[in-house]
């Protein structure tokens, strides 16, 4: 597996345009995936063209939640590439009722070795991906509205396996310590080896985990890159 993190508003690679929302382009199964488009469709497509990511050899898009961070992007995809099919929920309403559009509100099977974890959460409903590498599963997060530890639960419940790796948006800016130190707990207990918070994490709790996972901890902004060989 190969995700290249191809919009975030923390920095990595200066060559690319910080900006609030995530995206990530996954590589390495029978499709290539394109996880969220960030919030601006310009910035997208510049940062991917930086990176030499092609929009048109994406296999498949997934929304995690409807949140336009994570949706605004999607606009320069479907111009380069209007027959990709959507995986998101109905939650979206009609926002990509002329496309193709999968609905995972249950967890599925989207190839082989890919699931969505359906929809969690309420009022702000969201899925996360879970994909399986030899290292382990490793779960993507848009935002974790949900709670990041709960999607993890969840990934568990339909992997019945461990989780290798944790990154994506954790959305913990406006939690307390105590609460933060709880949901790493949490994660430790679910037997997560190794974790990348990016995007809405929040900085006193990228510090938290940066301390508790230390030699496992992965730093990630734009256009950073995790390869699991």
């Amino acid at each position: 597996m190969k995700l290249t993190i191809t919009y975030n508003n923390i920095p990595f690679d200066s060559r690319l345009v910080t900006d609030m929302g995530f995206s990530a382009y996954i590589e390495g199964f029978s499709q290539s995936i394109l996880f969220d488009t960030g919030a601006n469709k310009g910035i997208l497509l510049y940062n991917v063209d930086t990176l030499g990511i092609d929009l048109k050899s994406v296999g498949l898009l997934f929304l995690s939640h409807y949140h336009r961070d994570h949706t605004g992007g999607a606009e320069i995809l479907l111009e380069k590439n209007p027959d990709v099919p959507i995986y998101l929920l109905s939650s979206f309403s009609d926002m990509f009722k002329d496309y193709k559009e999968i609905i995972c509100d249950e967890p599925i099977e989207i190839m082989a070795g890919v699931w969505s974890t359906g929809k969690i959460g309420k009022p702000i409903e969201e899925q996360s991906l879970i994909v399986n590498t030899n290292q382990g599963y490793v779960v993507v997060t848009g935002c974790s509205h949900p709670n990041v530890a709960s999607i993890v639960e969840r990934a568990r419940e339909i992997t019945k396996g461990d989780i290798y790796l944790v990154i994506g948006g954790f959305h913990l800016g406006s939690f307390l310590e105590s609460e933060i130190r709880e949901i790493m707990k949490r994660l430790k207990d679910a037997g997560v080896k190794r974790i990348a918070p990016s995007h809405c994490t929040g900085e006193v709790a990228t510090q938290l985990f940066r301390e508790e996972y230390r030699e496992d901890y992965i730093e990630t902004g734009v256009g950073s890159i995790i390869e699991i060989k």
